[in-house]
């Protein structure tokens, strides 16, 4: 796995490769051999070729990585794109809630300095506290 993050041109390369390549999910076709796959879902045999895998202790693992690498990257492709508008709508609320805030800040001092000094008339406000409840 890569150690930096996922640039762009290197994410549009992976989007190209997986629009250019054979429409899966890929499936063996033993009447051409133990080792040919192809797309079997069209209205005719799309072949992707012959996969060997050998007889390895990874042999399960790689056939079954290449097999579902046809689906598995259009998919976590998707993920990307629907996490990145989810992280994009919550930048948008963060930015408005804290412009709120900041205008809440604002008056909150505005009302405080209201009380220590008054306003333009002289007259000083008063805020009621728990305490004046009582």
């Amino acid at each position: 796995m890569p150690a930096d993050p996922l640039t762009p041109e290197y994410e549009n390369a992976i989007r190209e490769r997986a629009q250019a390549a054979t429409p899966g999910p890929w499936e063996q076709y033993l009447e051409y051999g133990d080792d040919f796959y192809a797309f079997l879902g069209g209205s005719h045999l799309r072949g992707v070729g012959n996969l060997n895998f050998g007889d390895g202790e990874d042999a399960a693992a790689d056939r079954a990585f290449t097999l579902h690498a046809r689906t598995d990257v259009p998919a976590l492709l998707a993920e990307l794109d629907r996490v990145r508008a989810e992280l994009a709508n919550a930048i948008e609320h963060r930015d408005h809630w804290h412009a709120e805030l900041m205008c809440a800040d604002a008056r909150i001092a505005e009302l405080g300095h209201l009380t220590r000094h008054g306003d333009d008339t002289g007259r000083r406000y008063r805020l009621n506290t728990p305490k004046d409840n009582a």
